[in-house]
C-alpha cells in the first residue's frame, strides 16, 4: 500500500513542517482528501438528481406490477439502466475513502518510515500514536467520542438531505447510522490519530456535502437542466423562423 501511504506520509511531514502541528497537518490532509474526491461527490449528487426525475415512472411501474415484485424489481432495475442512472454512486465514494483510512493508520504507526524522527506526534499534550483502552479512561477517549459524534453528525445531516431529495433512497438510509457506532469501536483499538482524523473526515466530507447539495442537488440540477431544455427550443424555433424568412426572401 506504498503507493498510498508514500504520498499521504510526504504530504503530512510536508504540512508539518509548515505548521510544527501534527493534529492540523491531519485536518489540512483531510481536506485535501475530501477535495480530491470532490468530483464523485458531484456526480453522486447528479445521479440523485436522475433519481428524483424518475419517480413519476417508477410510481407508474409499482401501480402496474403491484402483484408481480419480481417483475417489478425486474423492470426498475430496466429503468435505470436505460436513464443512465447508477445506484451505487454513494458507495462507491465510501468506499475510496477507505484506502485513505488505513493509509493514515499505517503513517502514524510507522512515523520512523513515513515521517521522520522529528515529527512530535503530539496533539493537546497527548500522543496520537498511543490507544484510547475502554478498559482504562484517559483523555485519549477524547478521540473516539470526537469520532462518533462527528460520524453521528454527518449521518444525521445526510439522510435529511437524502430524504428531502430522493425520498427512495432514505428507506435504507438507517443504516447509516451504524456508522457513527463502528467508528467508536475501532477508534477505541486503534491509536488515537486515526479517531482524530475519522472525526475529522466525517466534519469536513459532511460540509462539503452541504455545499455540493446546495449547488448541485438533484432540484437545482433538474431546474438547470430544464432550463438549457428551453433555451435549445428558443433557439430551435429561432433557427427555424428565420430559415422560413429566408426563403420567403429567396
Amino acid at each position: 500500500m506504498d503507493i498510498i501511504n508514500k504520498p499521504l506520509g510526504w504530504f503530512l511531514k510536508f504540512v508539518y513542517d509548515l505548521t510544527g502541528n501534527i493534529g492540523i497537518s491531519i485536518l489540512l490532509l483531510t481536506v485535501a482528501i475530501n477535495l480530491l474526491l470532490f468530483p464523485l461527490s458531484v456526480r453522486q449528487q447528479r445521479s440523485m438528481a436522475k433519481q428524483t426525475a424518475l419517480k413519476p415512472k417508477l410510481d407508474r411501474l409499482r401501480e402496474k406490477y403491484a402483484d408481480n415484485k419480481q417483475k417489478l424489481s425486474q423492470e426498475m432495475q430496466n429503468l435505470y439502466v436505460n436513464e443512465g442512472v447508477s445506484m451505487t454512486g454513494g458507495c462507491l465514494t465510501s468506499l475510496l475513502r477507505l484506502p485513505f483510512l488505513y493509509g493514515v493508520y499505517a503513517v502514524i504507526g510507522n512515523p520512523e518510515l513515513y515521517l521522520g524522527a522529528d515529527v512530535d506526534l503530539t496533539f493537546l499534550g497527548m500522543n496520537l500514536k498511543a490507544s484510547p483502552s475502554i478498559k482504562a479512561p484517559s483523555l485519549l477517549w477524547i478521540f473516539p467520542i470526537f469520532s462518533f459524534l462527528m460520524a453521528l453528525l454527518s449521518s444525521f445531516v445526510s439522510l435529511r438531505q437524502n430524504k428531502a431529495n430522493n425520498p427512495e433512497a432514505a428507506k435504507t438510509g438507517g443504516l447509516m447510522y451504524l456508522m457513527p457506532f463502528l467508528s467508536l469501536y475501532i477508534a477505541f483499538i486503534v491509536h488515537a490519530a486515526l479517531g482524530l482524523y475519522w472525526g475529522f473526515s466525517s466534519l469536513v466530507s459532511m460540509i462539503i456535502q452541504v455545499i455540493v447539495n446546495k449547488y448541485y442537488g438533484p432540484y437545482q440540477t433538474l431546474a438547470l437542466n430544464y432550463k438549457k431544455t428551453v433555451k435549445k427550443r428558443k433557439q430551435y424555433e429561432a433557427d427555424k423562423k428565420a430559415s422560413r424568412n429566408k426563403v420567403k426572401v429567396n
